[in-house]
């Protein structure tokens, strides 16, 4: 199953999304979009990045900021 969190800056997706995973499933693919185009941002990704890992939920994250349908499919 697919499903595709999508809302503002800082809308609480990236919380949303992972506890919604955690619930439905055993292990989830994390599609990341977000670019890095300054130190705030560099942070919140890093922040992120290490709360999937130190998740008890298997994530493969695919970092992919522009061409999804690739992806997607």
């Amino acid at each position: 199953m697919a499903v595709m969190i999508t809302g503002g800056a800082r809308s609480g997706k990236s919380d949303f999304a992972e506890r919604y995973a955690m619930q439905m499933a055993d292990s989830g693919i994390y599609i990341a979009t977000s670019q890095s185009w300054d130190d705030e941002m560099t942070q919140r990704i890093t922040q992120h990045q290490r709360s999937r890992e130190a998740a008890d939920f298997r994530w493969q994250t695919i970092e992919e900021p522009l061409e999804l349908a690739p992806v997607l499919l």
